[in-house]
């Protein structure tokens, strides 16, 4: 283990975050994501996998290209086979679109939305284009099937054969002693002073997140031995969203889309209204970088004395974005002569959030600005700000190039104990 802790207030350092990467990349096997300009390709991280008994190792590249459909979207799934090649294989298009059925001689890695249209294809949906429906690579649910299994009913007999072995992990069951009365469903951790299991809360940043074992599947009080589900596709929700990642919530036992910025600890992926497939790698990390994932490059311009909007994006995605690196041009304006001066701020959901810049000089000066700044939630409003010292109409300023850059990964958790004399 290369990484180092980072203590609560401080900023990791560069090797710290390159780091973390190298020792998480397990997370990121066979990947598939957007290309750093999203186009009708996806990149597919390096990884090595079993598809039957050949051992396949994939060195990463680009997919085939995708075909955007004609009269209605449509899924497409992305593919390996065991010589490592990658293929599309097309859905039917449709009002409702489904995927097309799995092969059983490759490992679907992900299914793809396609819209009448599309011209791009990006890790989550932009509203227009096309997106990564589901990551499907069975082994996040720690059974490398080349197939969608159904999965077997608690106490059931059990596998003959290695294809029901692996249609086996989808359920895993162990039986723990409860500490406390428990509902079906709560999310559960190990308390390591009594051995027993407890809800969750990450209202703490302690063993109420860190020992997270699972979920329990059967209701029971204090010193029942029950079953706990600690991986696979954990049933018996409602009212998830399809496609969103979970999170332990701040509610005992309870999970949540929004979870505390300081205590975030990815659960999994909600495949159904009722499903989780359960991914106890620990949290997710979101870390300025310079792999762009947003742009909004349009000129806007202000003359106005007083701080005005001029660009903004919006957050969609399900995730907090703890810090991110947020940068964009600053153009500033006077008539050759004059002695004022232009400023420029980030702002969040119409409040100054970044460091104020400022340009002077006469005849048009510009500048690229970038800064490292979070944390964003669904829905807020990342934005730009400009004004002049002057308020003059002979005198402007004017925003471009508002991008936002960073990554995200699902490591595992990093523990430390200091034990100094």
């Amino acid at each position: 283990m290369r990484s180092q802790p980072v203590n609560p207030g401080q900023d990791a350092t560069a090797s710290q975050y390159n780091n973390l990467r190298e020792d998480a990349k397990g997370a990121g096997n066979l990947l598939a994501h957007q290309q750093s300009t999203p186009g009708m390709t996806l990149y597919v991280q390096p990884g090595v996998c079993y598809i039957g008994t050949t051992r396949t190792i994939f060195n990463g590249g680009n997919s085939p290209t995708f075909t955007a459909p004609t009269t209605n979207p449509k899924i497409d799934i992305l593919v390996i086979n065991s010589a490592g090649v990658l293929s599309i294989i097309a859905g039917t298009e449709a009002v409702t679109p489904s995927p097309p059925t799995y092969p059983t001689d490759k490992l679907v890695l992900c299914e793809v939305y396609l819209r009448v249209g599309t011209t791009a294809i990006y890790d989550t949906d932009q509203g227009t284009n096309g997106y990564i429906y589901r990551d499907v690579r069975s082994f996040i649910s720690r059974g490398l099937t080349t197939a969608i299994p159904t999965p077997i009913a608690e106490g059931g007999t059990g596998a003959t054969t290695p294809t029901e072995a692996k249609t086996n992990l989808e359920v895993e069951l162990e039986k723990f002693t409860y500490g406390e009365t428990i509902a079906i469903n709560d999310a559960l951790y190990l308390k390591a002073a009594d051995g027993k299991v407890y809800k969750t809360s990450a209202s703490f940043n302690d063993e109420r997140i860190h020992n997270f074992v699972g979920f329990a599947k059967e209701a029971g009080a204090l010193n029942d031995v029950k079953k706990v589900q600690i991986g696979g596709k954990v049933s018996g929700f409602s009212g998830l969203t399809i496609g969103t990642d979970y999170y332990l919530s701040t509610t005992a036992g309870g999970i949540t889309i929004f979870p505390p910025i300081d205590n975030m600890f990815f659960i999994g992926l909600a495949i159904e209204t009722t499903e989780i497939i359960l991914n106890p790698l620990g949290r997710y990390i979101i870390f300025p970088t310079d792999n762009l994932k947003q742009s909004n490059d349009a000129e806007k311009s202000t003359s106005s004395g007083t701080y005005t909007k001029l660009k903004e994006i919006k957050v969609d995605m399900n995730i907090v974005l703890s810090k991110i690196r947020i940068s964009f041009y600053f153009y500033w304006f006077q008539p050759t002569g004059w002695t004022h001066s232009g400023y420029m701020r980030i702002y969040k959901n119409g409040s100054s959030l970044g460091t104020e810049r400022t340009l002077t000089g006469d005849g048009g000066v510009g500048a690229t600005f970038t800064e490292d700044l979070g944390s964003f939630s669904k829905n807020d409003l990342i934005q730009v700000y400009g004004k002049t010292s002057v308020g003059n109409p002979e005198t402007y300023v004017r925003a471009s190039n508002f991008r936002l850059y960073f990554d995200k990964l699902k490591v595992p958790l990093l523990n430390f104990t200091n034990q100094d004399p």
